[in-house]
């Protein structure tokens, strides 16, 4: 049988059969390393394994959503907005993402697209008391201490032993000068 040269050069580019799956369970152990690493609170490993995931897959989802929370957490605010940004584009109703996002950019001061963020987390997952308890953490950095309390109210209602949420009511209380309020949020 005789080939084209674009078919020749085709079969000499693509993989073998046999190095995709040893790619993908490359893939997958890093991963497994990285979960593993971020139970452990070993940051930083977590966030060379999730890289190298990347540099295999760029298009991995778990692996954007992920280093991009752990840069969060640290405090690479810009990182993590773009590893997030990267993440929602591959898939946009990723409410996690989104509520991570907000986070972010509420840690770069840039409080209204936080909130949007925040409120599209919960638009998608108005289950998850997490996206309530950030939203109410970026409206009490705003000044605005009510909408904080609606917003942690809506996580007690989720999740009634969601404890950030009592707390968080109770620091909104107390930067109202409600002491009676911020008891009651203690009980």
């Amino acid at each position: 049988v005789m080939l084209s040269s674009a078919q020749s050069a085709f079969a000499q580019t693509k993989p073998a059969p046999d190095k995709v799956p040893a790619a993908r369970a490359l893939e997958l152990s890093l991963m497994s390393k990285a979960r593993r690493a971020t139970a452990d609170s070993h940051y930083e490993a977590a966030c060379e394994y999730l890289s190298d995931v990347l540099t295999a897959n760029p298009k991995n989802i778990e692996a954007h959503y992920l280093l991009g929370l752990l840069q969060g957490r640290q405090g690479k605010f810009n990182e993590s907005i773009d590893h997030e940004r990267k993440c929602l584009k591959l898939m946009p109703d990723y409410a996690s993402a989104h509520s991570v996002l907000g986070r972010s950019l509420a840690g770069k001061q840039n409080y209204e697209a936080a909130v949007v963020e925040l409120k599209e987390a919960i638009r998608l997952d108005p289950r998850s008391p997490i996206s309530y308890v950030n939203l109410a953490a970026v409206k009490g950095m705003q000044g605005d201490y009510k909408g904080a309390l609606d917003a942690y109210d809506n996580a007690i209602r989720v999740d009634q032993k969601y404890t950030q949420a009592y707390l968080g009511k109770a620091l909104a209380y107390a930067k109202l000068n409600d002491t009676k309020g911020q008891l009651e949020a203690c009980r």
